[in-house]
């Protein structure tokens, strides 16, 4: 009676085992980027020529990555950008 018992159990768990073991998770990549623009100053007369920045820009992209099987794979992408401005100096005469 008992071997019976034990024998139903892992009849009915061993699909549930073998389905597990196929199963792969998805992947996640996360990644961030930021730059610096900058912008050329005319150099007047016993100065040198500088840059100044005067943007920054901010990419964030996420990535998900599904295997369903050998033949489907799926991918999810999105990206965010922002950019911002600096505020230009401006001299009073």
């Amino acid at each position: 009676m008992k071997r019976s018992i034990a024998l139903i159990v892992v009849l009915i768990l061993l699909p549930l085992l073998y389905t597990a073991q196929e199963i792969k998770l998805p992947v996640f990549f996360l990644r961030y980027d930021g730059r610096l623009g900058s912008e050329e100053i005319e150099p007047e007369e016993r100065e040198e020529e500088e840059i100044e920045p005067s943007s920054q820009r901010h990419k964030v992209t996420l990535r998900i990555k599904e295997e369903w099987s050998d033949e489907v794979t799926t991918n999810l992408y999105t990206a965010v950008s922002r950019k911002e401005y600096f505020l230009e100096k401006f001299t009073a005469f």
